[in-house]
């Protein structure tokens, strides 16, 4: 088969969420492509993805240089250039919902992450919400010959919406990271680590984008429930993520709280540092409001840390037992899981081997085999 994969979304310097997933998929497909033919489509007026390593391991590279402004204006409007007649393959892939026009969309498998914009609008700027209405989703999620959601929760939303005969929404859960591993406590790296950022005192963690859906400003509200109690005085707040869109209340929560100084936000943090702090942690906090999957809590338990994580959406089905899960909205309720969660030292220990043997289920290699068969069907 010959297959087409639109890798665009990885022209970005944040490599978390759907550039993480489109990047280590690729990789995988590529690195188990057999008889295959791989075309990948970095379409980029910018020369971001040129020295992509992935262009070194696909049989074709297509570059428009077209600014993708101008491409997804011209496929939201006129619906050209149709693809499929530009560049020949048996299947197109788009591992997000970047726009693209076809003359045989059934030809085409799109994975959808979540639709949270569709559910809650308000987490989203105005610039946003126009996004995702010029990158023609729902055209592209009606025609598309299959439709790939990152979890069953993800699945139902799409069969909710749009009424699709249920084998045309499959899901395949994404794999993690490889480098997400647990760390010798006694490393010197680690307690260098620990002692150039000043974390000697126990932390709770948060990884991720700060925006609203991942319901932050609960967050810091929960924490200084916990910090009220004083057996957690010595706790801290470490908050590690670039910031998104509508961040500023998030912000000013953070500033109004009586235990700012304790609230400490890292900014865009590397992998070697998310590593460090997942491994350092005393628990990891997720308490969002919507997800199609999640990837942080998933990584936090694949390199030792206990998770508490909200019990909305796709959580509870990616997490199940092996996390405490909490209303979002209550934070009575968070606060008394993520203190459970860092101070009882039996129920830590239950949470780690359990996040441990959940976290395994989840492996690019079979994410791949997986969608390789969804290929096939289609690519017949």
């Amino acid at each position: 088969m010959r297959i087409f994969v639109d890798i665009r979304s990885l022209d970005t310097p944040i490599r978390s969420g759907i550039p993480e997933y489109a990047s280590a998929l690729t990789e995988a497909l590529l690195a188990e492509k057999g008889g295959d033919e791989y075309i990948l489509f970095g379409n980029s007026f910018r020369k971001n993805l040129e020295n992509l390593p992935l262009k070194n391991k696909c049989d074709a590279w297509v570059n428009w240089k077209i600014p993708n402004r101008i491409l997804d204006a011209a496929n939201f409007i006129l619906k050209r250039p149709r693809i499929d007649l530009a560049v020949k393959a048996d299947v197109y892939f788009s591992p997000h919902f970047n726009s693209l026009s076809f003359k045989e969309p059934r030809r085409h498998v799109i994975t959808i992450h979540d639709i949270s914009f569709a559910y809650f609008p308000e987490f989203f700027p105005r610039r946003k919400n126009l996004w995702h209405a010029e990158q023609g989703w729902k055209r592209q999620v009606q025609e598309a010959g299959k439709v790939i959601t990152v979890s069953d929760a993800t699945r139902e939303n799409i069969l909710d919406i749009f009424h699709l005969p249920a084998e045309r929404v499959v899901r395949v859960y994404p794999g993690l990271k490889k480098d997400c591993r647990p760390l010798p406590k006694d490393a010197p790296a680690l307690a260098a680590f620990r002692k150039e950022h000043d974390l000697q005192a126990p932390f709770f963690l948060y990884v991720g984008t700060l925006e609203p859906r991942k319901n932050l400003i609960g967050l810091v509200r929960a924490f200084n429930i916990v910090k009220e109690r004083s057996a957690n005085r010595d706790f801290k707040l470490v908050v590690a993520g670039a910031p998104g869109w509508l961040y500023d209340k998030i912000f000013k929560e953070i500033k109004a709280s009586p235990y700012s100084n304790d609230i400490v936000v890292w900014g865009p943090a590397t992998e070697t540092e998310i590593l460090s702090l997942y491994n350092l942690a005393a628990a990891f906090v997720y308490p969002s409001f919507f997800e199609g999957f999640g990837f942080p809590p998933l990584e936090a338990q694949k390199c030792g840390c206990p998770v508490v994580a909200s019990n909305r959406s796709s959580l509870p089905e990616v997490l199940g037992s092996s996390a405490l899960l909490a209303d979002p909205y209550r934070l009575e309720e968070l606060a008394s899981a993520m203190e459970a969660a860092a101070a009882d030292e039996g129920l830590r220990k239950e949470l780690i081997q359990k996040g441990f043997e959940n976290s395994a289920r989840f492996t690019w290699e079979k994410t791949a085999g997986e969608i390789k068969r969804v290929f096939e069907e289609i690519g017949k």
